[in-house]
C-alpha cells in the first residue's frame, strides 16, 4: 500500500476492502503481510473516524516500508524506483523474513473464498502469474510471455540471490528501456510515445525476467477463472439494463443510481479477483469510498447510462 498524499486514500480504501473480504474466510494457515508507505501513523489513523486497518485486522502483519527512505522516487525517464517497483523490493523483504513461498497481490483485489489451497496447488520452482499483451515487449522477446505483475506466486528456490534481488530487477528495468530505445526507437520502428509507455510498464517484466534467469525456473499461468485478471471481460448493466452483452464475461456488474453495486455471475471456481484501480469505484463497498471513489462511481454510472462508449475505456480510468 503505497500512499504518499493523505488527500488520496483510494488505495487505503482498496486495502481495507480486500482485508474485509479475506477475513470472511481466513483460517490462519498462512500469514498476511501488508507493506505500507503512509504519511501518518497508520496505527492511530481512523478513516471516516471508524475504519482502522491495524486495529480492525490485528492478525495481519502491517510492516512500515523503508522503501521511500532508501530510494528516491523517480518519475523521470528512464524510470527506476516508484510505487509500482516497490513490490519487488517487498518481495525481497518477504524472503529475508524467512518466508519460503509468497503469493503477491495488488491492493485492487477481492477474495471470493479462502486462498490457502493455492499454496499447495501451484507447485514450487515456478513463477505463477497471469499474462498480458505488450506490443514492444512482444517485438523484443517474441518467445517470452508477458507477466501482469499484479498477482504472482513463487517460492524461495526461484531466487538465486535474495539480498540483491531488487537491485538486479532495477538494473534489468534500465536494460529493457535501453534495449527498446536502441533496437526499436532508433530504427524508427516505434515512436517515443510508445517507448514512454514501455518505460512505464516494464516494471512488470523486469522482475519476471530476473526470476526466470534462475536455473530450472519455469513460467506458468494461474487458472484464469480461479484468479481473474484486471482485463478479463466484464458485462455491465445500469439500473438492471444491460449496456452491452458479453457472453465471455468473467462476472457481471450492475450499477444503480444510489451507488450500490450488484456483482454476480461469478464462476464458482473463482477465488481471487484482481479488478484494476479504475474498477475500484464499484468494487469498494459504498461505505468505504472516499470522495474520489464516490465521484468515480457517479462518472462511471453516467457514462454507461448516457453514452454508447466501449466499456473497455472505463476499466482503467
Amino acid at each position: 500500500m503505497h500512499i504518499e498524499d493523505i488527500e488520496n486514500l483510494r488505495y487505503f480504501c482498496m486495502v481495507y476492502n480486500a482485508m474485509r473480504s479475506l477475513f470472511k474466510f481466513y483460517d490462519h494457515t498462512f500469514d498476511v503481510l501488508v507493506f505500507y508507505t503512509f504519511p501518518e501513523n497508520l496505527e492511530t489513523f481512523d478513516y471516516k473516524e471508524k475504519f482502522n486497518l491495524i486495529k480492525d485486522f490485528p492478525t495481519v502483519k502491517f510492516i512500515e516500508s523503508d522503501y521511500t527512505k532508501k530510494y528516491k522516487m523517480n518519475r523521470i525517464r528512464p524510470y527506476t524506483h516508484d510505487g509500482y517497483m516497490s513490490k519487488w523490493y517487498h518481495l525481497q523483504k518477504c524472503f529475508e523474513l524467512s518466508y519460503e513461498k509468497v503469493l503477491f497481490l495488488d491492493c485492487d483485489t477481492i477474495f471470493m473464498k479462502n486462498p490457502a489451497y493455492l499454496f499447495t496447488k501451484y507447485a514450487n520452482k515456478n513463477l505463477w502469474t497471469l499474462s498480458c499483451s505488450d506490443k514492444i515487449h512482444d517485438i523484443l522477446f517474441p518467445d517470452i510471455p508477458n507477466m501482469n505483475s499484479g498477482q504472482f506466486m513463487l517460492d524461495i528456490s526461484c531466487v538465486s540471490t535474495i539480498n540483491s534481488l531488487y537491485e538486479s530487477i532495477v538494473k534489468k528495468r534500465l536494460d529493457l528501456s535501453n534495449l527498446a530505445r536502441t533496437k526499436l526507437l532508433d530504427k524508427d520502428i516505434i515512436s517515443d510515445a510508445e517507448l514512454s509507455g514501455y518505460d512505464y510498464f516494464n516494471e512488470q517484466y523486469c522482475g519476471q525476467m530476473v526470476i526466470l534467469e534462475t536455473e530450472g525456473v519455469s513460467y506458468n499461468t494461474f487458472d484464469h477463472k480461479e484468479i481473474i485478471h484486471p482485463a478479463a471481460p466484464v458485462e455491465f448493466s445500469v439500473d438492471g439494463k444491460i449496456v452491452k452483452e458479453n457472453p465471455d464475461r468473467h462476472y457481471s456488474v450492475n450499477l444503480n443510481q444510489n451507488g450500490i453495486t450488484g456483482i454476480y455471475n461469478i464462476n464458482e471456481n473463482t477465488c481471487i479477483i484482481h479488478y484494476s484501480s479504475g474498477k475500484s469505484v464499484f468494487w469498494v463497498d459504498k461505505e468505504l469510498r472516499n470522495q474520489d471513489l464516490l465521484n468515480g462511481y457517479r462518472n462511471m454510472y453516467n457514462s454507461l447510462k448516457h453514452s454508447n462508449m466501449d466499456t473497455w475505456g472505463l476499466l482503467f480510468a
